[in-house]
């Protein structure tokens, strides 16, 4: 068998996502745009050169969904106006000339952006430069209702300017993983103690961003034991609290899940063998997996 006959580089059609190859380009965050968060020329080229070698599906680096809360520095590209959609619109268009599909990721930064919020109150890590970072302010209900708002917003135009699916970034410390963290979650309504609450609102922004895009449209969704400022950090301590977690975004309208790894062939559970957490996610849920 030669390399291009390996699995990976077959054609692969999940749903309405035709992919010429298996190989996904995971979101890599550049912070090159400028603080308009309008994507620039350069941004177009640089993703036409990636879906010319042939990626099979791009995923954007991440894009703020508002200009409130969701970044966590100003050059961060943002999903949230006309001006921004249709300077992204150039990008798909580029990505689909050179035969490859494109994913935005819908991100908001939470606890690590420039004006944190998160679940509970806490001192934020510092900001790239070294410099403080202003507390995290708990999220109050106006800003559940904002944050789902500006999901449900950026996901419609993303479907509306031809992208091929959309991801959602709930991994890495972030807005929605801060959700499933004991540590960053201590809340003592609805949202906070049983794991069954610490999911509610992460569900509630994928069953937002399915009802803006219609049934049919792939949605992914990005999830992690680490984060940022803990690489230590787990939230699924055996199989079955992984199986609560992808069962959970399999019925509120997840179609791929995107399993980030400090490595990819680590084990997920070192008790339970060397499945790594893509597969275990994969045997679980039913679901395609990027790993």
């Amino acid at each position: 068998m030669t390399l291009t006959d390996h699995p990976l580089f077959a054609p692969r059609t999940l749903g309405s996502l035709a992919l010429r190859n298996r190989v996904v380009m995971a979101p890599m965050t550049r912070r090159m745009a400028p603080e308009t968060g309008v994507p620039t020329e350069a941004m177009t080229a640089y993703y036409r050169r990636r879906a010319a070698g042939e990626v099979g599906l791009i995923i954007s680096e991440g894009t703020a969904i508002d200009s409130r809360h969701a970044y966590d520095t100003p050059t961060v590209p943002r999903f949230e106006t006309e001006e921004h959609w249709e300077a992204w619109k150039r990008i798909v268009d580029a990505v689909h000339d050179e035969g490859g599909a494109f994913a935005p990721q819908l991100w908001h930064t939470g606890r690590l952006a420039e004006d944190p919020i998160g679940p509970s109150e806490g001192e934020a890590p510092p900001k790239r430069d070294g410099t403080p970072r202003p507390a995290t302010r708990p999220m109050r209900s106006e800003d559940f209702a904002q944050v789902l708002g500006a999901f449900r917003h950026s996901a419609a135009a993303a479907k509306a300017i031809g992208c091929d699916a959309l991801e959602i970034h709930g991994a890495h410390g972030y807005l929605l993983d801060s959700f499933l963290s004991p540590v960053d979650n201590r809340r003592t309504d609805r949202y906070g103690g049983s794991i069954e609450n610490r999911m509610r609102f992460p569900l509630e922004v994928v069953r937002a961003v399915r009802e803006a895009v219609g049934p049919g449209f792939p949605v992914i969704y990005r999830f992690s034991q680490w984060k940022m400022d803990d690489y230590r950090e787990l939230k699924f301590h055996t199989p079955d609290d992984l199986a609560t977690w992808v069962h959970a975004l399999r019925d509120a309208g997840v179609d791929i899940l995107h399993v980030s790894t400090r490595d990819a062939m680590d084990s997920g559970f070192e008790a339970e063998g060397n499945r790594t957490l893509a597969a275990w996610s994969r045997a679980l849920s039913g679901l395609p997996v990027i790993a």
